[in-house]
């Protein structure tokens, strides 16, 4: 008598597994997309909130802050005003429109 020992996945068994993780990946990409979006506005919100402390207190130090000021306080900090874009893509078309 043979023994007949296939050790292996038959093609249903992989088709219903690559289905599943289609199924899986299906309801997880929009969930990373949505969890990047928050992220992103995040850093934008931390990003104006250190910009904003730094100028409170540089005006209190030194008092009424010209233009000139505003962007050598930022340039101290490591902060390129002219060359910030937000992260946020709500926030672009905020700023633009």
């Amino acid at each position: 008598m043979s023994k007949n020992n296939k050790k292996g996945f038959t093609i249903v068994e992989l088709v219903i597994v690559i289905a599943i993780i289609a199924i899986l990946a299906a309801v997880l990409i929009p969930t990373f997309s949505n969890v990047i979006k928050r992220a992103n506005e995040s850093a934008d919100i931390q990003a104006v909130r250190n910009m904003n402390t730094y100028l409170a207190i540089e005006d209190a130090r030194k008092g009424g802050l010209t233009i000139s000021d505003v962007y050598a306080v930022l340039g101290a900090q490591g902060l390129s005003v002219k060359d910030y874009k937000p992260l946020y893509d709500s926030m672009i078309r905020m700023t633009t429109a």
